[in-house]
């Protein structure tokens, strides 16, 4: 049975993706961009720990989603009951927001993590029960930020086991 550490182990980069409850939204913004992903998990400033030889960046506080931004940013500018502004206006309108906005606003703190001991089968059910994409994982009893693990790492899991099942179907005929 696949553990969460085995799949971290087999993914191509197992960078964490981290930022500050204090920090600015617009940092978070240039995390997503800059490493294409749709959530940032929030630390606690200067909780960096080593457990068990895994450098982690801290203990987590907190979760931003790509929707979580979304949702916080005032879209009122745009909407279709008055004429719209000039495009100018909106987006230096969209910049001051994440500008002068800090973390800690829009952060969501009920974090579901899973410790790099759970199995496969225990995330996958988690992440379809709670509709969610992805799930940071934290050393065993700690809070402590480790790796994530997402509904893609989940298909790839999927599709090597598909692949395995195939060749083994092949082999034998």
């Amino acid at each position: 049975m696949k553990q969460i550490k085995d799949i971290l182990a087999l993914k191509k980069s197992n960078s964490l993706i981290v930022v500050y409850p204090d920090s600015k939204l617009l940092e978070i913004v240039d995390r997503m961009m800059y490493n294409n992903v749709h959530h940032v998990v929030i630390v606690e400033r200067d909780t960096e720990k080593e457990i068990d030889g895994i450098k982690s960046p801290g203990r987590i506080v907190g979760m931003v989603s790509y929707r979580d931004l979304s949702l916080a940013l005032n879209t009122s500018m745009l909407s279709k009951d008055v004429e719209a502004p000039p495009l100018d206006q909106v987006f230096g309108e969209f910049i001051k927001q994440l500008d002068e906005n800090k973390v800690d606003q829009i952060m969501n703190t009920h974090v579901y993590c899973k410790d790099a001991e759970a199995s496969a089968q225990e995330v996958i059910r988690t992440m379809k029960s709670l509709d969610i994409n992805s799930i940071p994982v934290v050393a065993k009893d700690t809070k402590y930020f480790i790796g994530m693990v997402t509904k893609s790492d989940m298909m790839d899991l999927l599709l090597d086991y598909i692949t395995k099942e195939d060749s083994k179907v092949v082999g034998t005929a």
